[in-house]
This record gives C-alpha cells, structure tokens and sequence, in this order.
C-alpha cells in the first residue's frame, strides 16, 4: 500500500468519525438536563463529540496536507520508508486487551486506583521489552509517576467532579 493511499484512507476515516461525532452529539442534545446536578446526563456524551469533532478536523487536515505535499514531490524519503516498515504487532493488540479483561475482571478486588497502575505498569512493560529499550531507572520513575497522576486523577476526576461510583 503506498503512502498517498494511507493518507487518502485517513480523510475518510476522519470524515466517517467527523459524521458519527456529529450525529451522535445531535442525539445528546436531546438527552435532559438534570435539575439537581450541573453537568447533567448529557456532559460527557457531548464532551466526548466535540473532542471527537476536534481529532476527526485534525486527521482529515494532516491526511489533506500529506496528500497536497506528496503529489508535490514525488520521490519519497527514507524517513517515511522506515516508517511504513514498521512491523505490526496484533499479538501486542491481544495481549493488551487480554490483560485489560484480567483487570477489570479484578476491579472489585484491587480497587481503580491499584488496577490502574498495575495495568499501565503491565503494558507500559510490554511496550519497553518490545521496543528492547529495557528496563532503566529513568523509565521506572516516569512510569510510576504518570500512573499514578492517571491513577489518582482519574479516581477524583470520575469520584468528585462526574459523581460516578468507582470501586
């Protein structure tokens, strides 16, 4: 598959995700407001839309400005050489996803707090190994850091601010 295809397919991958935001947000407006709460039913449905929205515009400029700039130039870097020559990994996809069901079938037991650290630990580990960049102090530090704002934030995020039960 050439590049000129890859950024052709990214419009229409932000064009379909633009139509879908947009519906979906036409259909939160109808949701009703709630009368004791200020944010209401609606909050994050339209919160996630307009973000949606936002990387949906974000995807089709820079898939337009790729196309209009290749069909400008015609030889091909070879930065962009190796970075088509990536190998995919779907195992990696899998096994995220196998260790995301292992954690939330454990959120009673370790709490949102524990599960989250433990699964971007888990799979921040996975990434490192593959990309045989090992285990270095900095990278344990940074990672305990970040997890633990994501952690934390989110528990409050979610607890105080959005007034959803977490366990």
């Amino acid at each position: 598959m050439t590049t000129n295809i890859k950024y052709k397919i990214d419009i229409l991958a932000g064009s379909l995700l633009f139509i879908v935001a947009c519906t979906v947000l036409w259909e939160a407006s109808s949701l009703s407001e709630a009368a004791y709460d200020s944010l209401g039913s609606a909050f994050v449905p339209k919160l996630y839309c307009w973000l949606l929205i936002l990387c949906s515009v974000l995807l089709v400029g820079t898939g337009i400005k790729k196309v209009l700039i290749q069909e400008k130039t015609t030889r091909i870097d070879t930065k962009e050489k190796t970075m088509s020559s990536h190998a995919k990994r779907p195992w990696l996809a899998v096994a995220t996803a196998v260790i995301l069901f292992i954690f939330v079938a454990l959120w009673e037991v370790l709490g949102y707090r524990v599960g989250v650290i433990l699964f971007m630990l888990s799979t921040s580990a996975m990434i490192l190994k593959i990309e045989k960049k090992g285990f270095k102090l900095a990278h344990i530090i940074t990672l305990l850091i970040i997890t633990a704002i994501m952690s934390f934030g989110g528990h409050y995020i979610f607890t105080e601010i959005l007034v959803v039960d977490l366990p």
